[in-house]
């Protein structure tokens, strides 16, 4: 291997190429800009040869400077650690398929006046089937263990992620960048207990306890930009299913003051087997009685948030200074409102 200084103006004559957007490889830097012309010396070829490996496809073609000068085209496969200099050119974003920002570019492109028609008349609104879709399809892939068919399906929900922030891009909305500093934002300032000298327990209900705090000042600064104060119980989505979005919504009531608790001698408190056969017996009357079970639980569900809105409101977001039967009010609508099915 050759080491002697290098001039670069000869490599840019012998290998026939302009200094326009032409970089040279920098290993400090500890990647491979795939956007722009890349020369590397032969001084940095162990260190750009991991790099070049991992990001180019071996049958790339690309060029390379002997020791007698000559430039010579050739695979990646075939660069050789006894040339003086190796030319690179950049990579598309379909070439670069490595790359998350290339990949990025790809969606974008998709979803621009130039790109696919279908994706470009796609809107938020429009795709969340689809996305709903693809997130029970990783779901599945999970549970079955399948490790081939969980990397695709997360590359599906990936691919919904940037077809998200392409629209939003496109309406002025947001882009990718304040999606990922705001994200980056929030899992930093979520754990105090990692990324700063804070001392404090780690156990589950303390770090629990934690969050809900930290959760809970959230809401509390991004009211200052809305009319109206944000529910404690704001954040659960209605368009979870609604058996996981009950349960959701009572844990987070029960953390803010509201306690929904049964008979302490009820066997349904102890036998897991008996609690599940109530719960097939409820979904066989149910298609029985022709009643759907997911809309009513769904209902019933909104009108208790709806109802804990109120008591919200009258306690100044401090539920727990209110008396026993106040407190009641919103299990006691949701239970009223099943009282009308017909």
């Amino acid at each position: 291997m050759t080491t002697n200084p290098i001039s670069i103006d000869r490599l840019i004559e012998v290998l026939g190429i302009r200094l326009t957007d032409l970089a040279i490889f920098n290993p400090t830097l500890g990647n491979i800009d795939h956007s722009r012309d890349i020369i590397v010396l032969n001084s940095e070829f162990m260190l750009a040869s991991e790099l070049i490996n991992f990001n180019y496809d071996p049958a790339k073609t690309v060029k390379a400077v002997d020791s007698a000068w000559s430039s010579r085209d050739c695979k990646i496969s075939e660069l050789s650690f006894d040339d003086i200099a190796w030319f690179l050119p950049y990579l598309e974003a379909t070439e670069n398929t490595r790359s998350l920002e290339a990949f990025q570019k790809v969606i974008q492109y998709l979803f621009s006046p130039e790109g696919c028609p279908w994706d470009n008349a796609q809107t938020a609104q429009s795709l969340r089937h689809y996305l709903i879709e693809e997130t029970y399809e990783l779901v599945d892939a999970i549970d079955h263990e399948n490790e081939a068919e969980i990397m695709e399906e997360i590359g599906d929900l990936l691919a919904h992620m940037f077809m998200q922030t392409a629209i939003a891009e496109k309406n002025g909305h947001f882009t990718i960048h304040d999606v990922v500093r705001s994200a980056n934002q929030k899992y930093v300032r979520r754990h105090p207990h990692v990324f700063t000298d804070e001392q404090q327990a780690t156990d589950k209900p303390s770090l629990e306890g934690t969050w809900e705090a930290i959760k809970k000042k959230e809401r509390e600064q991004r009211d200052t930009s809305r009319q109206s104060q944000e529910s404690a119980l704001e954040s659960i989505p209605f368009s979870s299913p609604s058996l996981s979005r009950s349960q959701q919504v009572l844990r987070r009531a029960d953390k803010e003051g509201i306690h929904i608790e049964l008979d302490p001698n009820s066997e349904l408190l102890t036998d897991e087997k008996l609690l599940l056969s109530k719960l097939l017996e409820c979904i066989v009357a149910a298609n029985s009685l022709e009643i759907d079970l997911e809309e009513i639980l769904r209902d019933s569900v909104t009108r208790f948030i709806s109802e804990f809105k109120i008591i919200e409101t009258l306690s100044a977001g401090d539920i727990s200074n209110l008396g026993k039967d106040e407190k009641k009010q919103p299990w006691a609508a949701m239970i009223a409102s099943n009282m009308n099915i017909s």
